[in-house]
Protein backbone atom coordinates (compact mmCIF):
# COMPACT_ATOMS: atom_id res chain seq x y z
CA UNK A 1 0.00 0.00 0.00
CA UNK A 2 2.49 2.45 0.94
CA UNK A 3 4.59 1.59 -2.44
CA UNK A 4 0.86 2.68 -3.84
CA UNK A 5 0.62 5.50 -2.32
CA UNK A 6 3.87 6.66 -3.24
CA UNK A 7 3.58 6.21 -6.76
CA UNK A 8 0.18 7.74 -7.39
CA UNK A 9 1.86 10.61 -5.29
CA UNK A 10 4.61 10.97 -7.44
CA UNK A 11 2.50 10.65 -10.51
CA UNK A 12 0.21 13.34 -9.88
CA UNK A 13 3.18 15.54 -9.33
CA UNK A 14 5.08 15.07 -12.76
CA UNK A 15 1.83 15.78 -14.66
CA UNK A 16 1.16 18.99 -12.75
CA UNK A 17 4.25 19.45 -12.89
CA UNK A 18 4.27 19.12 -16.63
CA UNK A 19 1.15 20.96 -17.12
CA UNK A 20 1.80 24.09 -14.44
CA UNK A 21 -1.59 23.32 -13.34
CA UNK A 22 -3.23 24.05 -16.62
CA UNK A 23 -4.32 20.68 -17.23
CA UNK A 24 -5.81 19.89 -20.63
CA UNK A 25 -9.29 17.79 -21.03
CA UNK A 26 -7.85 15.11 -22.46
CA UNK A 27 -5.55 14.58 -18.94
CA UNK A 28 -8.27 15.18 -17.07
CA UNK A 29 -10.17 11.64 -16.50
CA UNK A 30 -6.92 10.30 -16.05
CA UNK A 31 -5.26 12.88 -13.33
CA UNK A 32 -8.79 12.43 -11.88
CA UNK A 33 -8.72 8.54 -11.48
CA UNK A 34 -5.19 8.69 -10.02
CA UNK A 35 -5.76 10.99 -7.50
CA UNK A 36 -9.10 8.90 -6.60
CA UNK A 37 -7.46 6.24 -5.64
CA UNK A 38 -4.62 7.90 -3.71
CA UNK A 39 -6.80 9.70 -1.82
CA UNK A 40 -8.95 6.34 -0.93
CA UNK A 41 -5.74 4.67 -0.68
CA UNK A 42 -4.65 7.08 2.18
CA UNK A 43 -8.08 6.77 4.23
CA UNK A 44 -7.46 2.80 4.41
CA UNK A 45 -5.95 3.35 7.70
CA UNK A 46 -8.58 5.60 9.26
CA UNK A 47 -11.35 3.87 9.98
CA UNK A 48 -13.52 4.61 12.26
CA UNK A 49 -15.64 1.11 13.45
CA UNK A 50 -19.24 1.58 14.30
CA UNK A 51 -21.74 -1.00 15.40
CA UNK A 52 -22.73 -2.78 12.54
CA UNK A 53 -25.90 -3.96 14.46
CA UNK A 54 -27.29 -0.82 14.25
CA UNK A 55 -29.61 -1.45 11.09
CA UNK A 56 -30.51 2.68 10.87
CA UNK A 57 -26.70 3.45 11.06
CA UNK A 58 -25.66 0.59 8.35
CA UNK A 59 -28.62 1.74 6.43
CA UNK A 60 -27.90 5.35 6.23
CA UNK A 61 -24.07 4.54 5.10
CA UNK A 62 -24.43 2.21 2.49
CA UNK A 63 -27.30 4.64 1.31
CA UNK A 64 -24.72 7.27 1.07
CA UNK A 65 -21.87 4.96 -0.58
CA UNK A 66 -24.60 3.66 -3.63
CA UNK A 67 -26.56 6.41 -4.27
CA UNK A 68 -24.86 9.26 -2.65
CA UNK A 69 -27.69 10.10 -0.11
CA UNK A 70 -29.93 8.88 2.30
CA UNK A 71 -33.49 10.44 4.07
CA UNK A 72 -34.52 10.27 7.33
CA UNK A 73 -38.39 11.73 7.14
CA UNK A 74 -39.53 13.73 10.30
CA UNK A 75 -36.01 14.08 11.65
CA UNK A 76 -38.09 17.82 12.70
CA UNK A 77 -41.72 18.20 13.76
CA UNK A 78 -43.15 20.74 11.60
CA UNK A 79 -43.95 22.59 14.60
CA UNK A 80 -40.35 22.86 15.29
CA UNK A 81 -39.74 24.02 11.58
CA UNK A 82 -42.53 26.75 11.89
CA UNK A 83 -40.78 28.15 14.55
CA UNK A 84 -37.55 28.49 12.96
CA UNK A 85 -38.87 29.84 9.75
CA UNK A 86 -40.59 32.49 11.93
CA UNK A 87 -36.84 32.63 13.91
CA UNK A 88 -35.12 33.14 10.28
CA UNK A 89 -37.63 35.68 8.96
CA UNK A 90 -37.48 38.01 11.79
CA UNK A 91 -33.63 37.77 11.85
CA UNK A 92 -33.69 38.86 8.03
CA UNK A 93 -36.32 41.77 8.98
CA UNK A 94 -33.94 42.90 12.15
CA UNK A 95 -30.45 42.62 10.33
CA UNK A 96 -30.73 42.63 6.93
CA UNK A 97 -27.06 43.84 7.02
CA UNK A 98 -25.61 40.38 8.36
CA UNK A 99 -27.05 38.44 5.52
CA UNK A 100 -24.67 36.74 3.16
CA UNK A 101 -26.42 37.34 -0.41
CA UNK A 102 -25.08 36.07 -3.64
CA UNK A 103 -28.05 36.97 -5.45
CA UNK A 104 -31.10 38.84 -4.06
CA UNK A 105 -32.96 35.51 -4.05
CA UNK A 106 -30.86 33.72 -1.87
CA UNK A 107 -30.75 34.70 1.75
CA UNK A 108 -28.02 32.95 3.65
CA UNK A 109 -27.72 33.23 7.61
CA UNK A 110 -23.90 30.78 8.04
CA UNK A 111 -23.53 30.91 11.68
CA UNK A 112 -27.15 30.31 12.37
CA UNK A 113 -26.80 28.06 15.44
CA UNK A 114 -25.52 31.61 16.87
CA UNK A 115 -28.82 32.74 17.07
CA UNK A 116 -30.96 30.11 17.48
CA UNK A 117 -31.32 27.35 20.11
CA UNK A 118 -34.25 25.18 17.89
CA UNK A 119 -31.40 25.82 14.97
CA UNK A 120 -28.53 25.00 17.47
CA UNK A 121 -29.81 21.69 18.12
CA UNK A 122 -29.72 20.80 14.37
CA UNK A 123 -26.08 21.95 14.52
CA UNK A 124 -24.96 20.31 17.64
CA UNK A 125 -26.64 16.82 17.16
CA UNK A 126 -24.29 14.27 17.98
CA UNK A 127 -25.63 11.33 15.91
CA UNK A 128 -24.98 13.54 12.45
CA UNK A 129 -21.33 14.45 13.39
CA UNK A 130 -20.90 10.89 14.09
CA UNK A 131 -22.14 9.93 11.21
CA UNK A 132 -19.65 12.08 9.03
CA UNK A 133 -17.00 10.99 11.09
CA UNK A 134 -17.75 7.30 9.71
CA UNK A 135 -18.80 8.39 6.89
CA UNK A 136 -15.53 10.46 5.96
CA UNK A 137 -13.30 8.20 8.11
CA UNK A 138 -11.77 10.33 10.02
CA UNK A 139 -12.60 12.98 12.72
CA UNK A 140 -15.23 15.69 11.05
CA UNK A 141 -17.41 18.00 12.65
CA UNK A 142 -20.01 20.44 11.81
CA UNK A 143 -17.96 23.93 11.71
CA UNK A 144 -21.23 26.41 11.33
CA UNK A 145 -24.83 25.67 10.29
CA UNK A 146 -26.46 27.90 7.29
CA UNK A 147 -29.93 29.33 7.30
CA UNK A 148 -31.64 29.74 4.02
CA UNK A 149 -34.27 31.50 2.02
CA UNK A 150 -34.60 30.96 -1.08
CA UNK A 151 -36.91 32.87 -3.02
CA UNK A 152 -38.54 33.22 -6.56
CA UNK A 153 -37.42 36.03 -8.20
CA UNK A 154 -37.48 35.92 -11.59
CA UNK A 155 -34.42 34.37 -13.29
CA UNK A 156 -33.54 32.52 -9.61
CA UNK A 157 -30.93 29.83 -10.10
CA UNK A 158 -31.81 28.23 -7.24
CA UNK A 159 -30.06 27.37 -3.91
CA UNK A 160 -26.24 27.24 -5.01
CA UNK A 161 -26.68 29.13 -8.08
CA UNK A 162 -26.38 26.14 -10.52
CA UNK A 163 -25.75 22.71 -10.85
CA UNK A 164 -21.91 22.08 -8.98
CA UNK A 165 -19.86 19.74 -6.65
CA UNK A 166 -18.61 21.35 -3.19
CA UNK A 167 -15.47 19.71 -3.60
CA UNK A 168 -13.95 16.19 -4.85
CA UNK A 169 -13.79 12.40 -3.36
CA UNK A 170 -15.92 13.13 -0.36
CA UNK A 171 -17.45 15.97 1.40
CA UNK A 172 -20.78 15.41 3.74
CA UNK A 173 -23.51 17.91 4.90
CA UNK A 174 -26.67 17.48 6.09
CA UNK A 175 -30.11 19.31 4.49
CA UNK A 176 -33.12 19.90 6.31
CA UNK A 177 -36.20 21.21 4.82
CA UNK A 178 -37.97 23.51 6.81
CA UNK A 179 -40.83 23.87 4.41
CA UNK A 180 -42.66 21.47 2.26
CA UNK A 181 -41.27 21.27 -1.24
CA UNK A 182 -42.65 20.29 -4.28
CA UNK A 183 -41.40 20.48 -8.03
CA UNK A 184 -41.87 24.18 -7.94
CA UNK A 185 -40.35 25.74 -4.62
CA UNK A 186 -36.98 24.83 -5.34
CA UNK A 187 -36.25 20.94 -4.90
CA UNK A 188 -32.88 19.62 -3.81
CA UNK A 189 -31.34 17.69 -6.69
CA UNK A 190 -28.44 15.12 -7.14
CA UNK A 191 -27.06 13.39 -9.94
CA UNK A 192 -27.17 9.69 -8.78
CA UNK A 193 -23.57 7.86 -8.29
CA UNK A 194 -21.92 11.01 -9.68
CA UNK A 195 -19.60 10.57 -6.72
CA UNK A 196 -18.48 7.36 -7.47
CA UNK A 197 -14.99 6.60 -9.56
CA UNK A 198 -16.58 4.78 -12.73
CA UNK A 199 -19.12 7.42 -13.11
CA UNK A 200 -16.81 10.32 -12.25
CA UNK A 201 -14.82 9.34 -15.43
CA UNK A 202 -17.77 8.73 -17.69
CA UNK A 203 -19.50 11.99 -16.76
CA UNK A 204 -16.01 13.73 -17.47
CA UNK A 205 -16.36 12.25 -20.85
CA UNK A 206 -19.65 12.74 -21.52
CA UNK A 207 -19.90 16.73 -20.68
CA UNK A 208 -16.42 17.20 -21.78
CA UNK A 209 -15.84 18.66 -18.12
CA UNK A 210 -12.49 20.14 -17.43
CA UNK A 211 -9.69 18.71 -14.70
CA UNK A 212 -11.46 19.42 -10.86
CA UNK A 213 -14.77 21.61 -12.56
CA UNK A 214 -16.66 22.71 -9.64
CA UNK A 215 -19.42 24.61 -11.88
CA UNK A 216 -21.17 22.78 -14.01
CA UNK A 217 -23.45 23.97 -16.92
CA UNK A 218 -27.14 22.43 -18.10
CA UNK A 219 -25.97 21.94 -21.22
CA UNK A 220 -23.37 19.76 -20.05
CA UNK A 221 -25.99 18.07 -17.44
CA UNK A 222 -27.86 17.52 -20.08
CA UNK A 223 -24.63 15.39 -21.78
CA UNK A 224 -24.26 13.57 -18.95
CA UNK A 225 -28.00 12.22 -18.34
CA UNK A 226 -28.23 12.06 -22.53
CA UNK A 227 -28.90 8.28 -22.11
CA UNK A 228 -30.01 8.09 -18.52
CA UNK A 229 -32.28 10.46 -17.16
CA UNK A 230 -33.25 8.15 -14.25
CA UNK A 231 -29.75 9.68 -12.60
CA UNK A 232 -31.95 12.57 -12.08
CA UNK A 233 -32.92 12.51 -8.04
CA UNK A 234 -35.37 14.86 -7.34
CA UNK A 235 -36.23 15.19 -3.77
CA UNK A 236 -39.59 16.17 -2.74
CA UNK A 237 -40.62 16.30 0.53
CA UNK A 238 -42.68 17.47 3.27
CA UNK A 239 -41.25 19.75 6.13
CA UNK A 240 -39.12 18.11 9.23
CA UNK A 241 -37.30 15.90 6.49
CA UNK A 242 -33.88 15.01 6.32
CA UNK A 243 -31.18 14.65 3.40
CA UNK A 244 -27.81 13.32 3.99
CA UNK A 245 -25.64 13.70 0.91
CA UNK A 246 -22.07 13.38 -0.45
CA UNK A 247 -21.59 16.97 -1.77
CA UNK A 248 -19.08 15.54 -4.12
CA UNK A 249 -21.99 14.30 -6.30
CA UNK A 250 -23.58 16.99 -8.71
CA UNK A 251 -26.16 18.94 -7.40
CA UNK A 252 -28.09 21.52 -7.12
CA UNK A 253 -31.22 23.12 -5.35
CA UNK A 254 -33.60 23.47 -8.73
CA UNK A 255 -34.56 27.02 -10.12
CA UNK A 256 -38.26 28.00 -7.94
CA UNK A 257 -40.92 28.94 -10.36
CA UNK A 258 -43.25 29.97 -7.27
CA UNK A 259 -43.58 30.65 -3.38
CA UNK A 260 -39.88 29.97 -1.28
CA UNK A 261 -38.01 27.91 0.49
CA UNK A 262 -36.61 26.99 3.96
CA UNK A 263 -34.13 24.83 4.60
CA UNK A 264 -30.89 24.30 7.44
CA UNK A 265 -27.80 22.91 6.13
CA UNK A 266 -25.29 21.21 8.88
CA UNK A 267 -21.40 22.21 6.85
CA UNK A 268 -18.77 19.17 8.09
CA UNK A 269 -15.28 19.63 7.59
CA UNK A 270 -12.37 16.86 8.74
CA UNK A 271 -10.07 18.16 11.47
CA UNK A 272 -7.29 19.75 8.81
CA UNK A 273 -9.71 21.72 6.73
CA UNK A 274 -10.94 23.88 9.73
CA UNK A 275 -9.16 27.25 9.99
CA UNK A 276 -9.98 30.60 10.40
CA UNK A 277 -9.92 31.20 6.62
CA UNK A 278 -12.89 29.05 6.43
CA UNK A 279 -15.05 31.02 8.78
CA UNK A 280 -14.00 34.21 6.74
CA UNK A 281 -14.74 32.38 3.27
CA UNK A 282 -17.84 32.13 4.67
CA UNK A 283 -18.76 35.43 6.52
CA UNK A 284 -19.66 33.13 9.43
CA UNK A 285 -21.87 35.28 12.00
CA UNK A 286 -20.68 34.59 15.44
CA UNK A 287 -22.62 35.20 18.79
CA UNK A 288 -20.79 38.17 19.93
CA UNK A 289 -21.19 39.77 16.51
CA UNK A 290 -25.14 39.36 16.10
CA UNK A 291 -25.23 40.53 20.27
CA UNK A 292 -22.88 43.50 19.13
CA UNK A 293 -25.48 44.67 16.31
Amino acid sequence: MIVKLIYYKLLIKIIKLIFFKNIPKFIAPFLTEVEYKFFFLSLSDNKFDYDRRDNKVSKILNDLETNGYSIIENYFSKDDCQKIIREIDSFIDNYPDLIFKNEPYDQRIFGAENFSNNIKNFYSDKNLSKLATIYNKKDTKACFTLAAKINSLKGNEGSGGGWHRDGFFRQFKTLLYLSDVCNKNGPFQIILNSHKLKSYLSDIKKGNLGYMQYRISNNEVNKILNKNNKRLKTFNAKAGTLILFDTTTIHRGCPLESGSRYALTNYFYVQDQISDALYKKFKVLTKNYIQKK
